[in-house]
């Protein structure tokens, strides 16, 4: 290889390099790929006991695990692990989020869902996961929009009573009964 900073590297050098760069990320997707395989199989034949979902206490501290263990392993953590991790599924945990709000534990679950989402925004910039795929996980799991609509609703002044639209006709003989006739004479 190079021997100082003034010789540049040969064209072989750089693709031995890259090859190097690409093994690694291999074995590296491998190695993640395996770990989760094995995760997935161990939580098939031993379950995770269920946690209280309205323990906050041991919803935290079972949530750090889970973040750790992403960590340890080199992957995102997700909506979906975290459930497996908590022993119950990802639409149970939702359910719960639903039909609880203005709870503690569903206000930790917020902010935990806020911050996967994070994670996946902040991965997907430095393009450590693919765009379209964080896109579609932004839309489908983190209620993420392109646009938003605005729709446009007329109030009763008087007593906030929605009204609906009127025809053309209507505003016409609403304002025209205040209008002066018109000239006969020309």
């Amino acid at each position: 290889m190079r021997k100082s900073e003034n010789n540049p590297l040969t064209n072989d050098e750089m693709q031995e390099i890259e090859r190097k760069k690409l093994k690694n990320k291999v074995h590296k997707n491998k190695r993640i790929d395996l770990a989760i395989t094995k995760q997935i199989q161990d939580d098939l034949r031993n379950p995770p006991p269920k946690i209280r979902i309205d323990d906050v206490n041991a919803l935290r501290y079972k949530s750090l695990q889970y973040f750790e263990s992403c960590d340890a392993i080199g992957t995102l953590p997700s909506m979906l692990g975290l459930a497996r991790s908590l022993g119950h599924s990802r639409s149970n945990l939702y359910y719960y989020i639903d039909k609880h709000p203005n709870t503690p534990s569903t206000e930790f679950l917020e902010i935990v869902r806020d911050s996967i989402s994070e994670m996946l925004d902040y991965a997907s910039l430095t393009r450590k996961v693919d765009n379209s795929t964080a896109i579609f996980m932004q839309k489908s799991i983190h209620q993420r929009i392109d646009k938003a609509e605005l729709l446009v609703h007329t109030t009763n002044q008087t007593n906030n009573i929605l009204v609906s639209p009127e025809s053309i006709e209507e505003i016409q003989k609403k304002y025209l009964m205040f209008a002066p006739e018109p000239d006969t004479d020309i």
